[in-house]
Formats: C-alpha cells, structure tokens, sequence
C-alpha cells in the first residue's frame, strides 16, 4: 500500500514539479480556492532552500533544486542568499535542528522568498499551459493536414466533374442551358414510313436557330434512361446522346431532346431511340425519320 505523503513532501513536490499529477492537480484547487495556501509555499521553499544549502537534501530533491533554480536570476538569487545565511550560521547537518537560528534563517529565506513560491507556482502552471498549448498546435497541424487533403480532394474532383462537363456539352442535350434570347427550333418526331415528302415531319432550321427540341414519344414499356442517336440514311453518326433520365409519366408524354442545331445538315435524319437497363444494356426502341431545312 502507497504511503500518503505528508504536506512538507507535498509542498516541496510540487515546487520542484516531482509530485504526480493528481498531487499537483489537487494543490492547484487549493491555491485556487485558499490564499494562505501560498504563505505554506513561502516556507516550504524556505526550509527547501536552507536545507539543500545545508546539504541535507536527498538526491532525487538536489537534483531538481539544481535543475529549478539556477535556471533563472531569482531563483540564483536565491539560492547564494540560503547558502550565505547557512554559513553566517555556521550550520551543519548536526546544528541546525534545534538550533536557535533555524528560525531566523527560515524567516530570512521567507523575506528573500516573497513571491517566489507564487513564481514557483505561476511557473508550473505555465509548463503545464505549454504543454497543453503544444498537444493543441499537434492537433491543429494534424487538422490542417487533414483540411489540405480534404481541399486537394476537392480540387481533384471539381477537375474531374469540370472535364466531364466539357465533354457533355458536345456530346449531349445536357450541353448546358441556351443563353438568354438564344433561338430554339422545336419539332415532334412521328414513327412509321412516308411514301409523300409532305408527310415527313419537318424541321424548318432558320440561321439564327441554335438549339433544336426534338421531343421523342415514349413506348408504353418504360425504361429508367434512354439515348438518342441522329444519323444519315447512309448510317453515317451525326449526333449520340449520354443517357437521359426517363421523365415522371403524370408530367410529360413524351422524351425532349435538345440537340444544338449546328450539327444538324439539311437533308434527311433518322433518330433512332434507344431505352437502357440498370446494367447498362442498350435495347432499341423506334426509329424516326424526319427533314431537316435551311431556308436560304
């Protein structure tokens, strides 16, 4: 079973910081909630002082005293006035206890001490915020290396998607949406053969048309997207969708399809609509055929 350590061991650990946390944890409370608690501390250091000047100390309490204090000019100060006091005595290890100038010299080092156990105290205190200060900048680095990669994430993806849009606008009616006052030509596509050209749907394309709105009727079997390719009678490839997300049945009967009218020549055109499975399975639908005209 651990010992309690007494208040002497107790003030002086936590001067010379050799105390464990919970020791040095419950002091702090003390001096938080109590003033006189630093006038303990001042006579604690006196008597730590006087004693290593006397060389009573044990070794693990020297080296900390030896460690502590000749790292500032206080602390220096401090320990030349204990050592002075001592030899003005003429202490030794056998005199000073009883000895009738062991209170003169722990109220001298008291005088000399003001303040130091409250520095003794501040100081701890600040090793300890620095401590805490250094364990946030670790945690603030590592968020900032996390933060840096989640932005190169980013910038990798906001590439990714900028190169799959410049695609898609040369490759689908996703091309992006007409500018304001842009002209958009607009025809309904019928299946079945015309024996009269007069019959064939017909797409009057003016010059300042830039945008065509084929609309595309829907089988009765639906699918959960579509394609549509455009190509010459002769089979030649004039335009190809990306697959188009299947329109809600209550709010349209048929596909639209926007397509940009410079691609479109005067002629014949056969679209032909294509519905696409979840795997990703192409079935051929309907075919439409229709006439394109540029006025002169």
């Amino acid at each position: 079973m651990s010992r309690v350590p007494d208040r002497k061991s107790a003030l002086r650990g936590f001067i010379l910081g050799t105390s464990d946390e919970d020791a040095q944890r419950a002091l702090d409370q003390e001096l938080a909630a109590d003033g006189s608690v630093i006038e303990e501390l001042q006579v604690a250091e006196a008597d730590l002082l006087d004693a290593y000047a006397a060389s009573e100390l044990g070794a693990i309490e020297r080296a900390a005293v030896e460690e502590i204090y000749p790292a500032t000019s206080s602390g220096r100060r401090r320990l030349a006035f204990a050592r002075a006091l001592r030899r003005r005595a003429g202490g030794d290890a056998g005199t000073r206890r009883g000895a009738p100038n062991r209170a003169f010299l722990a109220a001298a080092l008291v005088v000399v001490a003001v303040g130091g156990a409250m520095l003794a105290w501040q100081n701890h205190r600040l090793r300890r915020d620095i401590v805490g200060l250094r364990m946030v900048q670790q945690e603030w680095k590592r968020q900032g290396a996390l933060l840096e990669k989640q932005v190169e994430e980013s910038r990798i993806e906001i590439t990714r998607l900028s190169e799959a849009l410049e695609t898609a606008v040369g490759s689908s009616q996703a091309a992006g949406l007409p500018e304001a006052g842009a002209v958009i030509a607009r025809l309904v596509l019928r299946s079945g053969h015309f024996r009269e050209a007069g019959a064939m749907p017909t797409l009057e394309l003016t010059p300042r048309a830039e945008w065509v709105e084929l609309e595309v009727p829907l089988p009765v079997e639906r699918h959960p997207t579509y394609r549509l390719v455009i190509e010459t009678p002769e089979g030649k490839l004039v335009w190809k969708s990306n697959p188009i997300g299947a329109p809600a049945p209550r709010t349209a009967s048929g596909l639209v399809v926007r397509v940009p009218a410079r691609i479109l020549d005067a002629g014949t055109a056969i679209a032909t609509l294509s519905g696409c499975s979840t795997s990703g399975v192409e079935e051929p639908l309907a075919n439409y055929t229709f006439r394109v005209r540029r006025p002169r």
